[in-house]
Order: C-alpha cells, then structure tokens, then sequence
C-alpha cells in the first residue's frame, strides 16, 4: 500500500434519502483534480451503517468507473453482520478493488478475542487478489488493541491500519511495532489534527474526508516536514486544528459534509436530517468557517 494522503468519499443523499449517483460522480471528479494518493469509498464519513449493500455495491461500482486507475481505491467493506461484510467483499472483488478496509464489530461490546476473530474471518474470506486495511475507531466500536495489531499483522493480506483514535502514544507503539516486525506495513492516521505528529514519527500518512478538502494545504504541509521546514509545517497544521475545531461542533460526520459545501463542492443532504445543520446557528457556523478558511497562512514554497 503506498504512503501519501486518501481522502474519504462522503455518501450524497436526496431528499428521499436514497443515494445520489450524480453528486457522488461530482465528488469524485473533484478529488481526480488533487494531488491525492487515493480515494476510500464507503468510510465513516460515507456513512456506511445507513447502506444497504446494494447501495454500497453501486458506490464501489461509480468509483472505479470513474476514478480506477487515477487513483488508488479503497472498498470499505463494513457491515453489522458478517454476512454484509462478505457481500460487500463480493462486490469489490467484482469492480477489481486491491484493498479493502473494515472495521470491528459494532453497537454490541466486544472483547479482544471478537475483534481478533473478526479480523481472521475477514482476512480468510478475501479473494487473493485483495488485501485488507485494519480501522481503529474507537469511538464507533471495539478497539484494535496493541496485543491483537502484534497478532494480526502477521498475516500477509493485512497490509495497513487507519487510528482515528487520535491517541499519539497509541500511535507510535504501532509505528513502532510494524517498523520492527513488518517493515512493510503502513500506518495512517484518520485525524486531521494528526497529520504533522503522525507522519513526523513515521506513519505512513492520511486517510480522511478532510484529505481532501483541505489537499492543497496537508500536501504543502507534507512538503515543508520533508524539507526540515518545521516552523512553516507547524503553522499549516496549527490552522487545520483551529479549523477542525471549529468545524467539529457541528457532530461527526455532517460537519465534513458541512465543510465541503463552505469550500462549493455539494454532497448532497444528510440521510438523517440533523437540526445543527439548519436554522441561524448553522449560517452563524457556515460564516464563522469561511472566515477561518480565508485565514491561510500564507504559502511560498
């Protein structure tokens, strides 16, 4: 899997809730134009728990019309019964997807040894062809503790794992651990907030919504950290976090779906309609962010 930045693909729903092919099309026309190494369909941020795997068989099947071979692809495979994740791995095998990420078991508490189980469940029912991205969100299900990443990075079709924990010590035990057992294996972050701490211990990059919506800065960012410019990649990142702290009080994942129409790329409504996304607070919000938007710093290479 290579290193770089991936953004994340949210989901464009209409007005009855049903997926909007024609804005997604749109999405992903605009993330061809980035400097993106890859792009993830059906993440969080594609809110995958509200799918069918139909629904998310005809994404999979818009994005490798339009951006396979541009871009590198990843299939989010997640679903609440294994039965989904298997019908989801049918559908990315059929579209000729190389990776695929899912995460653990959801709603239901887990103990280590479930999520491990799951895990091998997935890496075995994976065609050849395919490999698998481990996602470590711990605030949507079970953790991918430190003791199963060491057992489940044995395997060879498990190439990566996406932390949006945003635990740096966490983090850097995985860094750690790969560099030293699996030197091949990548490690990315899934938080913006991340992105200069992450790749400045050695991960292997990004995977967010806001990798692509902030492209232009993260990749001037990534520049300046390799160049030893650390004064000037710590002022791009201090402004993503001021931005990214605004941006989240409106709740994840509509605040990128929110951040995308302040930057005029439309992905669609909410398949769930939110009351933070309307009303005086919202255009107070929207305001109060373009603002911040025009507050760049300024960039020279």
């Amino acid at each position: 899997m290579e290193k770089g930045t991936y953004g994340v693909l949210l989901t464009p729903f209409d007005a009855k809730g049903n997926v909007d092919l024609d804005l997604f099309r749109n999405e992903l026309n605009h993330c061809l134009d980035t400097d993106l190494t890859g792009l993830m369909i059906s993440g969080s941020t594609g809110e995958f728990p509200y799918l069918s795997t139909q629904e998310n068989k005809s994404l999979l099947r818009e994005a490798m019309t339009t951006a396979g071979g541009q871009k590198e692809l990843i299939a989010g495979i997640s679903g609440a019964r294994e039965s989904e994740v298997l019908e989801n791995i049918f559908s990315a095998e059929e579209f000729g997807y190389t990776l695929a990420m899912a995460c653990p078991p959801y709603y239901f508490p887990q103990d280590d040894t479930s999520v491990y189980d799951f895990y091998c469940f997935v890496s075995e029912s994976l065609p050849n062809s395919m490999n698998l991205i481990l996602y470590n969100i711990p605030f949507c299900a079970p953790a991918v503790s430190v003791d199963n990443f060491i057992r489940l990075i044995e395997k060879p079709n498990i190439v990566g794992i996406k932390d949006s924990s945003g635990d740096m010590l966490y983090f850097e035990k995985l860094v750690a651990i790969s560099n030293t057992e699996r030197p091949d294996f990548s490690v990315f972050t899934g938080q913006d907030t991340t992105i200069l701490p992450a790749v400045a211990t050695g991960g292997s990059g990004l995977i967010s919504s806001g990798a692509w919506m902030l492209d232009d800065v993260i990749q001037h960012l990534l520049k300046f950290l390799h160049k030893g410019q650390f004064d000037e990649a710590r002022k791009l990142q201090h402004w993503i976090t001021d931005l990214m702290l605004h941006v989240n009080q409106i709740p994840f994942p509509e605040n990128y779906r929110a951040l995308a129409a302040c930057l005029g790329t439309d992905c669609g409504i909410p398949q769930r309609k939110l009351s933070s996304l309307r009303g005086e607070h919202y255009a107070e919000w929207t305001e109060i962010t373009r603002r911040k938007l025009d507050l760049v710093p300024t960039i020279v290479d």
